[in-house]
């Protein structure tokens, strides 16, 4: 009541604002009231002394004979559900495995390719190609002192 009293007394608020207000107010006092009632009755009942209580019925008597618990998963035959399952932390140093082996393998396969290019512009530059093509075209064979060399090496 007091915070609808103090917004009315201001000046300057538009003429819908005091009806809305008023509105507001009613709908809170109808919850408050409502919330009175239920705490009255829920929250508030008397509770009886423990003289006053009666002993519960069958008590201390045996409903069912209690079996232990690894009888019963045996009788069952069921596997263990989470046998499957993988910790966490398995599967993320897994993935972090297989990522570096990636990474490891792309950085190799890039460094061979570079490799073997610089590899065919030497072969190209020294022209080892067309020698090759050339002497294999040659009737004569080797050259006669490359012939002795090679002969000379093989008798040693």
């Amino acid at each position: 009541q007091s915070f609808l009293d103090t917004c009315g007394g201001l000046r300057g608020l538009p003429s819908s604002f005091p009806p809305f207000l008023a509105a507001v107010q009613a709908a809170v006092k109808k919850q408050m009231d409502a919330a009175v009632v239920d705490n009255d009755k829920v929250y508030h009942e008397r509770i009886p002394s423990a003289e006053n209580l009666k002993p519960p019925e069958r008590f201390g008597k045996t409903l069912a004979k209690p079996l232990p618990m690894g009888d019963l998963v045996a009788m069952t035959q069921l596997r263990d559900p989470f046998s499957h399952v993988t910790p966490v932390h398995i599967l993320d140093a897994h993935n972090q495995f297989k990522g570096e082996v990636t990474q490891m393998l792309s950085r190799q396969t890039s460094e061979t390719c570079r490799h073997r290019e610089r590899l065919k512009d030497a072969v190209n530059q020294m022209g080892i190609v067309g020698a090759i093509g050339a002497f294999e075209a040659r009737e004569e064979g080797l050259p006669a002192s490359l012939s002795e060399r090679i002969q000379g090496i093989q008798s040693a």
